[in-house]
């Protein structure tokens, strides 16, 4: 329904990073993740665009902010809540049911729309069409950039997960400084997604992913997260292991809490007084033949390691692939943007 409201605008299409598996992401109108998770080309589409239309969103602060803010232009807000209007933006507001509103719309748009708006509409559409090809430019020259150094980049990791991956699936995740590559798209795309999106307890996705596995156990559920939120929930996922497995756990292990050092960093700490991360071994696991773990440290078997640990989970076990990774593999959005929030 969406994906037909945004072929009737000629829109390009956004989602919140918990609004994910809203849309089809192969969709050729599909630019990723709005706000502060939006690559450089989209936030350029942003830069020109005319008119917002936002379902069933609250815009919040990662929504709205970023590397580029939104132009002065109109957003139509629809929502079922009043409270979920936000007062910053001029324009519109309907209260009332997103499908149904923009099921309205796409209607009268196919019965009222003039011709004279079919050239701007073509050209827009080769905008976007511009802006996905320069993302997925961007993928591919990442990927070049990342096998010249050591190490597993997390860049290849995402690859390696998408191009195993069966279907259904989910992918959740958390809302660290380096976990949250799987926001950015082409990186990650494709498949549903539970998202923390704002400010949440450590260990949020870790925990999340064995309930996700029990409401749909016909998924194939990946849980990517960092080494602190590993070890804010092993308990956890040791005690849930035998009775509730088939989870895949990848765990970016770079010694602690990355978002906190990237912060320190920004501010110019002094890394010895204000230790957020002490690379190193990857933190314990608990052991037992319900859980399989192993430590990633070889490109070449980034790609059998995770087919190996998928088959593991098909069979009802929990598998953890330790990933160690480095300090300055940050997200190009915030990377490039300079944006660590404080």
């Amino acid at each position: 329904m969406v994906e037909r409201f945004a072929e009737r605008l000629g829109a390009a299409l956004f989602t919140t990073a918990s609004g994910r598996g809203a849309v089809d992401e192969r969709h050729p109108l599909f630019c990723g993740v709005a706000g502060l998770y939006a690559a450089a080309p989209a936030r350029a589409l942003w830069a020109s665009c005319d008119l917002v239309v936002s379902l069933a969103g609250r815009l919040e602060e990662t929504v709205v902010e970023g590397g580029t803010p939104w132009p002065p232009v109109e957003v139509v807000q629809v929502n079922v809540d009043p409270a979920g209007f936000s007062a910053e933006f001029s324009g519109p507001r309907v209260l009332g049911d997103a499908r149904h509103a923009a099921l309205g719309w796409s209607r009268a748009l196919g019965e009222h729309r003039k011709v004279e708006h079919a050239d701007a509409t073509e050209v827009w559409a080769g905008e976007i069409a511009h802006a996905r090809k320069a993302m997925s430019l961007d993928v591919e020259a990442e990927l070049v950039r990342a096998a010249t150094l050591p190490g597993v980049r997390i860049a290849e990791l995402l690859a390696a997960l998408d191009a195993t991956a069966g279907e259904p699936r989910v992918l959740v995740q958390e809302n660290g400084l380096q976990d949250m590559w799987s926001y950015c798209f082409p990186f990650h795309a494709g498949g549903g997604s539970i998202v923390p999106s704002e400010q949440t307890p450590l260990g949020f996705g870790a925990a999340a992913a064995i309930g996700v596995k029990r409401a749909a156990p016909d998924h194939e559920v990946t849980a990517f997260i960092g080494d602190g939120a590993f070890l804010a929930a092993r308990a956890d996922i040791a005690v849930a292991a035998p009775a509730h497995g088939g989870v895949l756990y990848v765990v970016l292990c770079n010694g602690g809490y990355g978002w906190l050092d990237a912060q320190r960093a920004r501010l110019g700490l002094d890394a010895d007084r204000y230790p957020f991360t002490r690379p190193g071994a990857p933190p314990p696991v608990v052991d037992g033949p319900d859980i399989r773990c192993r430590v990633l440290r070889d490109k070449s078997a980034l790609t059998s390691e995770i087919l190996a640990a998928r088959r593991f989970c098909s069979q009802g076990g929990t598998a953890v692939l330790m990933v160690p990774v480095a300090p300055d593999d940050i997200p190009p959005p915030i990377r490039d943007a300079e944006v660590v929030p404080q």
